[in-house]
């Protein structure tokens, strides 16, 4: 049975309070990689978010030698993303689905053999990177998310690997908070430029409701029988999920300076009835997309998605595109709608 020493415990749990108490826009900012480098054993430690699908590197955050570098929204560097297929670790996590194990480059590949491959003399060499660790969180709208650990005199093993599969957990909370954390600030701001605020309540902390449409009262009505203008409990932190028949209602709640704000989204329960397959396609549909573009989107044929739409159809008993996609997210209640790492980066703005 693997364990951590008394010292790494103490420090795990350092991290994890710091990580609770983050006050910055960003979910991992360069100070936060700087401590989790130095319990890792590095002063070169990186968080990146790629979109896989179209090649971009949507963040990246490096930090090494007590400097820190910020990539963000650049187109990535195709010849970079051809080499990235014969990365030991890369390769494997994007054949398997799994983000989330800690694994070395040693951990398939000796050294004397990386340093034969095209991504060590291109991407590699020069940087003197030697040896690698990372681990991922869960993909999120398509995107990975990965921290990585580099090294140039030794390698990371199992005390390594097992830091980070503990803190893989409070990791992903933080990411969650820090994505809720933005879109209530981007609610908010609709709601003070007067826009659509359908789904949107503001309340103190405390929970009393300072600010809610007749729409988003009567759900919370229906939902938890709110009448009194106060929130419940449940509702004052996290996400919460309530189904009824024939709906189900998620509250994201979030902290914006003194205020919660509650994120309202109502479904049909009937989309429940659906694969997940047919979920994904009638997603995309939601968001305009044809036959055509859905089924490039998924790799897959036109007339398979064609298929998929029929089976939606008959499920959800209507007969457009239009009708289909109502019952995703109703209206008015739908979703708020240098080199890295990688060696992605061009140095171009999208």
């Amino acid at each position: 049975m693997r364990s951590v020493s008394e010292r790494d415990a103490a420090a795990l749990l350092e991290v994890a309070v710091e990580l609770a108490s983050l006050d910055d826009a960003r979910a991992f900012p360069a100070q936060f990689l700087a401590r989790l480098g130095r319990l890792i054993g590095t002063d070169r430690s990186t968080f990146c978010e790629l979109d896989r699908r179209n090649r971009r590197v949507v963040l990246e955050a490096n930090w090494e030698d007590g400097v820190e570098t910020l990539i963000v929204d650049e187109v990535g560097d195709e010849y970079a993303w051809e080499l990235l297929k014969e990365h030991p670790v890369c390769s494997r996590r994007v054949a398997s689905g799994d983000w989330t194990t800690p694994h070395a480059i040693s951990d398939y590949m000796p050294l004397r053999e990386l340093r034969r491959t095209a991504l060590w003399n291109e991407m590699y060499r020069d940087e003197n990177v030697n040896y690698w660790l990372d681990m991922g969180l869960p993909m999120h709208h398509g995107h990975s998310r990965v921290f990585i650990f580099l090294g140039d005199t030794h390698d990371f093993g199992s005390r390594e690997k097992l830091i980070l599969e503990l803190l893989e957990p409070h990791l992903e909370r933080r990411a969650r908070d820090a994505d809720l954390a933005a879109a209530a600030v981007e609610a908010l701001a609709d709601v003070n430029e007067g826009g659509e605020a359908h789904d949107v309540v503001l309340a103190t902390a405390r929970g009393t409701i300072e600010f809610a449409s007749p729409h988003a009262r009567a759900l919370l009505r229906t939902y938890f029988g709110v009448a009194d203008g106060t929130l419940p409990v449940q509702l004052r932190r996290g996400t919460t999920v309530v189904t009824l028949p024939g709906g189900r209602l998620t509250v994201r709640t979030a902290r914006v300076g003194d205020l919660l704000v509650l994120l309202l989204g109502e479904e049909d329960a009937r989309v429940d009835e659906l694969t997940a397959r047919q979920r994904e396609i009638l997603a995309l549909v939601a968001r305009g997309l044809t036959d055509a573009q859905i089924a490039e989107r998924l790799e897959i044929a036109a007339a398979t998605v064609n298929k998929h739409l029929e089976a939606v159809y008959k499920r959800l008993d209507v007969h457009t595109r239009t009708a289909a996609a109502a019952y995703l997210h109703r209206p008015g209640r739908g979703e708020t709608v240098g080199a890295g790492r990688y060696g992605l980066s061009t140095g171009v703005g999208e």
